[in-house]
């Protein structure tokens, strides 16, 4: 007869203890073990998303407001550079339609250019 050991006779003991208490419509066991399941997927779903560098991040006020403005400012800036290019290329096109010689649309587009000029001035 082969002798059983620590772990195989606690193993046994506590199957026995949860089908005991299984028939009395109780088994913890397997409750526990479904809450501990349900725990660890979400702190890994936590994890995952780095839930705990965004809670750092939102409580320093400073911070926000530093990121904030920086923001703004960059994107201020970025659509007046953006403007300005766009609209040197635009003048850049219409002086060239203006110098094709075309009868109607140069007129229009010299027109347009004199008025920029003047407004300029």
């Amino acid at each position: 007869m082969k002798r059983k050991g620590k772990f195989e006779n606690r193993k046994t003991a506590r199957k026995t203890e949860c089908r005991r208490n299984c028939k009395l419509g109780i088994c913890p066991a397997s409750e526990v073990s479904k809450l501990q399941r349900t725990v660890n997927s979400f702190a890994y779903t936590l994890e995952k998303a780095h839930f705990l560098d965004y809670v750092q991040y939102a409580s320093n006020e400073k911070r926000i407001f530093r990121r904030a403005f920086l923001t703004g400012l960059l994107r201020g800036f970025g659509t007046a550079v953006g403007v300005t290019v766009l609209g040197a290329v635009i003048i850049y096109a219409f002086q060239a339609l203006a110098k094709s010689n075309l009868p109607y649309i140069a007129d229009f587009i010299s027109d347009i250019i004199d008025i920029i000029e003047k407004t300029r001035k």
